[in-house]
């Protein structure tokens, strides 16, 4: 082994071209989807047999191919197209595949040992905690969102022994990475599955500003490098698998040159002693091969700006014919070439000996040894040693190149052309061959699904005898969103709890006055946490947490794993029976990663038995996601209690970018506002400035109040409303209505929140 590889330079593709271009550049490795369950359907992705000849040719060439599984799966496309679509990639030497979905990650860590699972960022891995639970889990890899800082990444490197994988350029999302359901809701093209339409490149209007408010600038960290790099970020990830070949090699061979440059004067650099500077040129050429009025260095540095956004239409650039030119010369028409060094020995009587060494600037030297056809005796002309080593030079047309080759001939013997060029095709075919094998030692396929199925059965049915009593005291629980609205729905007299947000720390002591009012009328408030936590925000979290369980909150609205961790380290000391919620951001989309909650929360990770069962039940109620429709959320039955959201403006985007602060300035106070489309929906936005998260909310509620049948025809214990800017006659009329329903079976003919704008969201239709 020559070196060690430092760090991972990590390159995408839509298509074998684009692999290729990718590893002829000098990418490390390739992540690129096939034709199902990856993140960018509309890429031309590629098929079966253009994914087993890109892996031959990356391990050709010491790099790594990555399959995207990174999107949502249904129950059925799991027991049916899963396992057939990993396996023939698997056996053919697939290196990791990338996954957001709980379900999937054990479907495949069950059923392929030894592949590498990597955590895509659509999981929001937002702290040290929750990236510590998926290695215990058996992932090797964590790719964190574009919002962490230098600091937040350091802090996993340096708690878990994890590999972490960043974004260093390319597009960035305006939305927390797996929180935005903006195309979803416009058109039914789900981000999470991988369709997403692209809604935050049109203009918006705000006020009386009108421009693209929530496009972003493209990301480029290319100056900050040597700073990511120690953070310990090991895997450095380009985005882009719908760009073309000439964009992935020309950002791939820059970024190269600065990675080496940095790796090869680290010392000098990090003293001091030398300067790392970006030639102007350089980041020229990146300009010119995609920018949106130019770049930004994501969060790494600053938690929000105007500077990151382009808040105008990209005005058109002129292609670099020139750059153009030298990169399909260089790296996309001419494939890259690896060093053989091959040893002949043609002797008398005897098999021709053949060692062919492919030389290796990470591994060992590659060796394979064989034997050949036997020489015939020179009958007019003997075989000359310069000969031979004509005809195995001409690899041309190959991945390999000849660096040396030296023969051992004996004299008065005779070979043809024809059996020189199948001696040099045997020595190519045996040491691709061999180099393909080395990456597929180990492998098992271990097939579990008929086994686990039979579990879930069992399970399932001993959950449903559990579950069967939910109906029969469903109850509702109302979230609110200031202050106003919580002093009016507190004194009515109808069963229901309470989900307050982050408002409550604008004025703690009147809040804490509203809880032991809850408390006297046999009502429950919940906190609903923030719905993504930085690094930085941690301390005023868990400050927080304490404080209101101190002050007898009765529990928590969790809308992440982190905050799980933290608040369960929290609590598990005390003498307190706190109820907590995992609201929808916490993905359970199908009945594995249903099931797989027990795993990823329980610390002794014992699945399924009925001591767990019967502990846990009470303890933990999850939420139904928001994009599944009637049929396959009945599917989805837990050993914890379930609650549907009913009723609700849905949060579409959560940012840590600030349409407000981005157009009118920051006024350090939270706000409230609307958007505009060229429709003419409103979309409310609201700001947390403890937090500083802008969330924006669906134009129209979700309301199920006339399909309430089929809402009564699910097993969960919970029906929420959450309510954003209704007036108070309508919150309390909202709240009645359902109340009536749900307690009493008395169905209003008319109901005016169902006579105005509504949506029934995806309880009907679903998500393609």
């Amino acid at each position: 082994m020559n070196i060690t590889r430092k760090v991972e330079l990590l390159a995408p593709a839509g298509d074998l071209e684009c692999i290729k271009a990718a590893i002829n550049a000098g990418a490390d490795a390739v992540y690129t989807g096939g034709d199902k369950f990856g993140a960018r359907a509309f890429a031309n992705n590629l098929n079966k047999d253009e994914l087993i000849e890109a892996i031959n040719y990356a391990h050709i060439h010491e790099a790594f191919i990555y399959l995207t599984v990174n999107t949502l799966l249904k129950d059925d496309e799991i027991k049916k197209d899963l396992y057939d679509y990993i396996l023939p990639l698997y056996e053919a030497g697939l290196d990791a595949v990338i996954v957001q979905d709980m379900g999937v990650f054990k479907f495949i860590k069950d059923n392929f040992k030894n592949l590498d699972i990597h955590i895509s960022t659509q999981s929001t891995i937002n702290g040290k905690r929750t990236a510590k639970k998926y290695k215990e889990l058996g992932a090797s890899r964590v790719v964190t969102p574009r919002e962490l800082s230098l600091e937040g990444i350091k802090d996993i490197s340096e708690n878990v022994d994890i590999e972490i994988e960043s974004f260093i350029h390319g597009a960035l999302c305006y939305c927390y990475s797996g929180m935005c359901l903006l195309s979803s809701v416009i058109g039914g093209r789900s981000g999470n599955r991988g369709r997403c339409a692209q809604p935050c490149r049109k203009d918006y209007v705000f006020e009386e500003h009108k421009s693209t408010l929530l496009s972003t600038k493209d990301m480029c960290t290319i100056k900050i490098l040597p700073e990511i790099i120690n953070s310990g970020v090991y895997s450095l990830k380009i985005e882009g698998r719908m760009k073309k070949p000439t964009y992935v090699a020309g950002v791939v061979s820059i970024y190269r040159k600065y990675i080496d440059y940095y790796l090869s004067n680290k010392d000098s650099i990090d003293s001091g002693k030398m300067k790392y500077e970006v030639k102007d040129d350089d980041y020229n050429n990146l300009l010119d091969l995609f920018n949106r009025n130019g770049f930004n260095e994501s969060y790494y540095k600053i938690h929000c700006d105007k500077s990151m956004m382009s808040l105008t239409k990209p005005k058109f650039r002129a292609e670099n014919k020139s750059l153009t030119d030298y990169l399909n010369k260089s790296f996309i028409e001419n494939n890259k070439r690896e060093d053989l060094i091959i040893d002949v020995v043609i002797k008398k009587d005897t098999p021709i000996k053949v060692k062919v060494t492919a030389l290796r600037k990470y591994e060992e030297y590659i060796i394979t040894e064989f034997e050949s056809i036997t020489p015939d005796l020179a009958i007019n002309r003997e075989l000359d040693a310069n000969e031979v080593e004509k005809q195995l030079s001409k690899l041309g047309n190959t991945l390999y190149i000849a660096k040396e080759i030296n023969v051992n001939l004996e004299s008065g013997l005779f070979l043809s052309v024809g059996n020189l060029k199948q001696l040099k095709r045997e020595c190519v075919d045996r040491i691709t061959e061999i180099i393909n094998q080395k990456y597929v030692t180990n492998r098992i396929v271990d097939y579990k699904f008929e086994n686990e199925l039979s579990k879930d059965i069992n399970n399932f049915n001993k959950l449903k005898d559990l579950n069967n009593g939910k109906n029969k005291d469903k109850r509702l629980r109302v979230l609110v969103n200031d202050f106003n609205q919580l002093e009016n729905i507190i004194e009515l007299d109808i069963d229901f709890d309470i989900y307050v947000e982050d408002f409550i720390f604008e004025k703690p002591e009147i809040f804490y006055k509203y809880l032991k009012m809850a408390h006297s009328r046999n009502k429950k408030i919940y906190y609903a946490c923030i719905r993504f936590l930085h690094f930085e925000k941690e301390k005023m979290f868990m400050d927080s947490i304490n404080e209101l369980i101190n002050n007898d909150i009765d529990g928590f609205l969790i809308r992440s794993y982190e905050e799980y961790f933290i608040i369960n380290n929290i609590i598990k000391n005390i003498n307190k029976n706190l109820d907590l919620i995992f609201d929808n951001t916490i993905y359970t989309f199908n009945s594995y990663s249903f099931n797989c909650i027990d795993e990823f929360i329980s610390e002794n990770k014992e699945l399924f038995n009925d001591e767990n069962i019967n502990k846990s039940y009470n303890n933990l109620c999850l939420t139904y996601p928001l994009e599944l429709r009637y049929e396959q959320i009945k599917n989805l039955i837990s050993n914890y209690n379930e609650e549907l959201v009913v009723y609700g403006k849905m949060p579409v985007m959560v940012s840590a970018n600030c349409v407000i602060r981005n157009t009118k300035g920051c006024s350090h106070k939270c706000e409230k506002g609307y958007i505009k489309d060229d429709l003419n929906n409103k979309f409310q936005i609201a700001t947390n400035c403890r937090y500083c998260q802008n969330t924006i909310y669906n134009s129209v509620p979700t309301s199920l109040y006339g399909v309430f049948d089929k809402v009564l025809d699910i097993n969960n214990k919970y029906l929420r409303l959450e309510f954003t800017d209704e007036g108070i006659e309508e919150i309390i009329d909202i709240i009645t209505s359902y109340a009536r329903l749900l307690y009493s079976g008395e169905k209003s003919d008319y109901i005016s929140f169902e006579n105005n704008n509504f949506t029934r969201g995806h309880f009907l239709r679903g998500v393609k």
